[in-house]
């Protein structure tokens, strides 16, 4: 653990910070130490108590000037850019920024002046995968997905998030636009092919860092040749290689699979699906047709696996469930957003309120009970994808 100390004035800034770094996987990397007021911090390090990275306002850094430790990394913390012939100490951070981002930054300064890694890996349980699916379209199984990663990165987990669509829409739904499109994904899955030895490295080449999401992604490619063509053993291979990389808390696959081969192997490498049953009763009854199919085609071999889906009801327009069933009951409710059947500002979809009180319960409920790992005995755990290397489960 590192000694952190943050200097600023605002009082109620400080206390966020902290209250964040507490509640976050940061609070396993960072001891932190906050001050207000420029002489107890000049007093603090003449003292020559821990100090392992200094994240100051400029008054602060310019007031303990003499009585900063060599060899310490600085980061100053800017709320602009700095005064004309103002000294500079150390590079600047914005202070007023999303908290993840300003640990982020934090953690980058740390691990390039001092060549050491404060960012947090993966939680001691590993990474959870969840896949979201749907057996209609138009459900809110990418609305969902979103959702859920943004709110997992806001709290300082660290996400990916895997796009296997058809046709991937997301850089509408993030103000990206078309622009914002490449050939990482095909890329990652003809190297796990042809250099699975490789995958760790290619995934950290080709991986993209989304600032709207707080979580790593693959840009949309330009077409659907690649996903076309996928085959079950490789989004297997896929899965895995992202998992292995041991750096993610949490792995979000949205995928519009049918009920085939491809779902069954998604099925296998998560932990836990979250399968969408909007509020009308011709889409719940594709959904129990479409389980129950799953069912005859594959089994015993399905009965086990199907213990990791988890229903989410989504309410009708009146804000009511439809249906009493017994897996009904089971069900997590997610809430109907009227203004979203004509969504002229997609990014409303990432910021509803309701919306997101319902995903931070689902996640409380079935991803991180309690706050803490996921709850193997409810989920099952997923055997080994069938992938590079690795016999089909």
């Amino acid at each position: 653990m590192y000694a952190l100390i943050i200097a600023a004035k605002e009082q109620e800034y400080v206390r966020r910070v902290a209250d964040y770094i507490r509640d976050s996987p940061h609070a396993r990397s960072w001891r932190l130490t906050a001050f207000t007021h420029p002489p107890a911090l000049r007093q603090y390090l003449r003292s020559g108590y821990p100090a392992d990275m200094l994240v100051l306002q400029p008054e602060f850094a310019e007031d303990a000037r003499d009585a900063l430790p060599e060899h310490v990394p600085l980061a100053i913390l800017a709320q602009g850019p700095p005064r004309n012939g103002a000294a500079q100490e150390g590079p600047a951070i914005a202070q007023y920024q999303p908290l993840p981002a300003l640990l982020r930054e934090i953690d980058a300064v740390f691990a390039g002046a001092s060549g050491r890694s404060a960012a947090p890996a993966a939680g001691s349980g590993g990474t959870v995968v969840v896949a979201v699916h749907a057996a209609t379209g138009r459900a809110g199984r990418t609305t969902l997905a979103l959702n859920l990663v943004r709110e997992a990165g806001e709290s300082g987990r660290r996400v990916f998030y895997l796009n296997l669509e058809l046709w991937n829409a997301v850089d509408r739904l993030t103000g990206d636009g078309p622009g914002w499109e490449g050939d990482e994904l095909p890329r990652m899955l003809y190297a796990l092919q042809s250099r699975p030895e490789e995958a760790q490295a290619q995934l950290a080449a080709l991986r993209s860092a989304h600032p709207v999401l707080q979580a790593d992604c693959f840009r949309p490619p330009p077409g659907p040749d690649e996903r076309l063509a996928l085959q079950p053993e490789l989004v297997g291979a896929l899965i895995e290689a992202i998992v292995g990389a041991g750096e993610y808390d949490l792995l979000v696959v949205d995928a519009d699979f049918g009920m085939d081969e491809l779902y069954l192997q998604m099925l296998r490498s998560c932990d836990l699906m979250l399968w969408l049953c909007p509020g009308d009763a011709v889409a719940r009854r594709k959904g129990e047709l479409a389980r129950s199919y799953a069912r005859r085609k594959w089994g015993e071999a399905y009965a086990e696996l199907e213990r990791r889906i988890r229903i989410c009801e989504i309410e009708d327009a009146r804000g009511s469930r439809l249906t009493r069933s017994s897996e009904a009951r089971e069900a997590l409710c997610l809430p109907f957003i009227a203004d979203w059947a004509s969504a002229e500002e997609p990014m409303r979809l990432l910021s509803s309120p309701a919306y997101r009180g319902a995903v931070l319960g689902l996640m409380k409920r079935w991803i991180w009970p309690e706050g803490g790992g996921a709850d193997e005995a409810e989920r099952g755990r997923r055997p080994a994808a069938a992938g590079a290397g690795a016999p089909p489960a």
